[in-house]
């Protein structure tokens, strides 16, 4: 059986009690789907409204049934409906609950989000202050091959912005595309002891195979008390700490060939190299 109601307006006053609208697949409390309404007995003076999806104990004041271990969802589907398109087509939004779990998955634009929060798309995630224009907003969205940040090359037809030979599957940060622009802050709440553990909050870079922590290894460490360390997570003094070498390239250079780097001997004593590292002013002895 099927009803239809067709009114310009609705309104439903209700100035008493616990009410709501149940949705049933078939007869009795084990065939509830979920209720929309005003529905929490165990703190009946809330006003909060529900729309609650999900089996019910409703003569037990709403306890949950650890038996039961169905997925649970609610869907927001949106968009025009034909014969060949359902609704299940048209979703945009999810909200999943795995049996007794303390925790939801929400999806857009995903129908079965495996994260406690998954975003498709292309366009982004937006944050503004209060301006509705794309342009006002932070964005931060997943680009491909397709992006024009990606092709970007030089004359050796090498990527200018991007790892050269990379897989070309990246995240991007943007500040509002306006004249203004804007800046991104990274804040170290940190803490005020001395000693040995003075600030040693970071914000750290690794890299690694498929998360895998056997094959991790440090890129940077910024340490709130002001250390910098490239190659390595032990920074000895407030500055700059480089494990390995640094190399200083032309500014129009476009190949991976070394021109110049600084050495260091034995003493620690810093040299500058061209070429091949040795030292400026030194002497090069061929025999044979």
């Amino acid at each position: 059986m099927r009803w239809i109601l067709i009114l310009d307006q609705l309104s439903i006053l209700v100035l008493f009690g616990n009410v709501s609208v149940e949705f049933y697949k078939g007869l009795g409390d084990s065939n509830l789907l979920g209720q929309i309404g005003r529905i929490e007995k165990a703190a009946a003076t809330r006003d909060d409204l529900y729309v609650h999806a999900g089996p019910t104990n409703l003569s037990n004041g709403f306890t949950p049934d650890t038996s039961i271990k169905t997925l649970n969802s609610f869907r927001i589907s949106l968009g025009a409906l034909t014969t060949s398109i359902t609704p299940y087509d048209q979703i945009g939004a999810t909200f999943q609950r795995i049996g007794t779990s303390s925790t939801i998955n929400v999806g857009i634009n995903n129908k079965n989000p495996l994260l406690n929060l998954s975003v498709l798309g292309t366009s982004g995630i937006g944050i503004a202050h209060t301006s509705e224009a794309k342009y006002q907003h932070t964005i931060l969205r997943p680009i491909d091959s397709n992006n024009n940040l990606v092709g970007k090359l030089n004359g050796g037809q090498q990527r200018m912005l991007f790892p050269n030979g990379g897989v070309p599957a990246r995240i991007e940060i943007s500040t509002p595309n306006n004249t203004s622009g804007g800046s991104v802050l990274m804040v170290l709440n940190t803490n005020n002891l001395v000693g040995t553990n003075f600030r040693k909050e970071a914000f750290n870079i690794i890299s690694t195979l498929q998360s895998d922590e056997d094959d991790a290894s440090i890129v940077a460490t910024f340490v709130a008390s002001g250390r910098v360390g490239i190659g390595t997570n032990f920074p000895t003094h407030t500055g700059l700490t480089i494990q390995e070498q640094l190399t200083v390239k032309n500014l129009v250079q476009e190949t991976d060939a070394v021109t110049k780097t600084l050495v260091t001997d034995n003493s620690g004593l810093v040299k500058h190299a061209v070429a091949a590292p040795v030292p400026l002013g030194g002497v090069i002895m061929w025999s044979g």
